[in-house]
């Protein structure tokens, strides 16, 4: 009875941790409502941006710039606490002595599955980083990664860039890989 009990208490929070990861991810692409909707750069789409503007024009961007920057660290904050809080969970059910071989076995591809993307997604953020790209959020996932780039506007060698960085590091196909850059 007390292992039926156990294993839906893990169950439920991983689904808690889901739907939580999901509303951090919904709230951080909704568009400001100081801009549009943001552009979407994928390897087949590219959106370009027009260079000459005003000061008065630059100092607006300027601030929404540093507002996207302070969401960069706000989703990298929330992304390490999530974390934090998936791990912790596993480690509990790694070391409970009452726990069935299958679940603990889950439980540790689970975790080690958490650090790896972790590690991959701080390496790929360093490697962009090193390429020019300042500020950079990765997510990965099995089957795909997002990356969401503090720049108005990518041309096609950067996103060429951007894909061959996470493609190399994270064995993604080029065609899961969504780049996103935010002003």
């Amino acid at each position: 009875m007390s292992k039926i009990n156990r294993k839906t208490i893990v169950v439920t929070s991983l689904v808690v941790l889901l739907v939580i990861t999901s509303y951090i991810n919904y709230q951080f692409n909704q568009p400001d409502d100081q801009s549009a909707s943001l552009p979407q750069a994928t390897p087949s789409a590219v959106t370009s941006t027009d260079t000459a503007q005003g000061e008065e024009n630059e100092d607006t961007q300027e601030a929404a710039a540093q507002a996207v920057g302070f969401k960069i660290a706000e989703y990298k904050a929330e992304r390490e606490t999530v974390r934090k809080t998936e791990i912790e969970h596993l480690d509990q059910i790694i070391n409970d002595d009452q726990t069935d071989q299958a679940t603990l076995k889950s439980a540790q591809e689970q975790k080690m599955g958490i650090v790896s993307n972790m590690e991959k997604e701080v390496t790929i953020e360093g490697l962009l980083q090193a390429k020019g790209f300042e500020q950079t959020v990765v997510s990965l996932h099995d089957e795909s990664a997002n990356v969401i780039v503090k720049q108005d506007g990518l041309t096609s060698a950067q996103v060429a860039q951007i894909v061959e960085v996470v493609q190399r590091e994270s064995s993604q196909k080029p065609e899961n890989i969504k780049i996103i850059p935010a002003k």
